[in-house]
This record gives structure tokens, sequence and C-alpha cells, in this order.
């Protein structure tokens, strides 16, 4: 939904403010990284993650797309070269991702998560949704059918906010 699709909405209904500072914007904004924080510190194996977010964010990438080398990664999630450089510096020490030679030119190498990466990736995924599962148990029918109903919206926001996030970023001098 474009930005204009949600002033339709929010129009329609004339009560609802999308204006910022509005309770709903605010609200929101407030909410997203609060239940995130949350789920996280709930997640038992949340511990065994690597501590920096971008860290966790190579190590999706990789485990999603398979072994990258550290320019292909870098432009996949917008990272300077050095900043991948850097962060997977950790992870390499932790034995979390590895370092693939290329088979096409020996000076080149490919970073792909290890077992242990894999593992600990997919441990906390499992984790994560036991912890919701139990935590959803907790609330009224009427408010699972809610959250429920609201997850397309809620990803129709998320694609508008990575479509602006990746214009504002091609805009930047």
């Amino acid at each position: 939904m474009t930005s204009g699709g949600l002033a339709e909405s929010a129009r329609a209904d004339a009560s609802i403010s999308i204006e910022p500072g509005s309770d709903a914007v605010r609200g929101l904004a407030h909410l997203m990284p609060g239940l995130w924080r949350a789920l996280r510190r709930a997640t038992p194996s949340f511990r065994d993650m690597p501590v920096i977010e971008a860290q966790v964010s190579i190590l999706r990438r990789l485990h999603e797309m398979g072994p990258m080398t550290p320019a292909a990664l870098a432009d996949e999630l917008r990272f300077a070269r050095s900043t991948i450089s850097k962060l997977s510096q950790g992870l390499l020490e932790d034995e979390i991702i590895e370092r693939r030679p290329s088979d096409i030119d020996g000076r080149s190498f490919f970073l792909a998560p290890t077992t242990k990466g894999h593992d600990i990736l997919e441990t906390f995924r499992h984790d994560r949704e036991q912890v919701l599962s139990i935590a959803l148990r907790q609330l009224s029918p009427a408010d699972i059918k809610r959250i429920s109903r609201a997850m397309p919206s809620l990803e129709k926001l998320e694609t508008v906010l990575n479509r602006d996030a990746d214009e504002a970023e091609a805009n930047r001098p």
C-alpha cells in the first residue's frame, strides 16, 4: 500500500490521525522496538546470538542466500565494505561464519555460515516461535484475532518503509 493508500484509509475513518505525534504514529513507533526487545529477552537462545544487530544481519543474509563475497554482502546489506570486514571478524573468531576460498580466483574468498552459525540461527528462530506461542496463549481469543488480522497491514507497512528507505538511500549524495 502506498503512502497515499494509508492516507486514504485514514481519511475513511476520520477518527484516526496518522500525523507525526498522533497517538497511532507515536504508539507504533514505540511499540515495534519494544516488542522486538521483549521478544529477544524472552527467547532463551538469544544469549547465543551475536551481540551486534548488524552481525545478526550478516548471519541471516548468508543463511538465506548462501556464501557471498564480502563485496557482494556489503552491497546486499548496504554496508560499507570496511564495515563488513570489521563485523565479520568477530563472527569468524567465534566460528559462526567461515571463509571459503574461491575456485576461480585464489585471492578471492566467500563468507559462509558454519554449522554452528546455522544452528544458532535456527535455534533462535525456533525458540522465538515457542516464546510467541506461549505469550499468545495468555491473550484473549479476541486479541489473538486482532493481531492475526493486523498481519497483512503490518507486512504492507514493512514494504512501504523498505521502499521509502531504498528511495532515501538512492537520493543521498
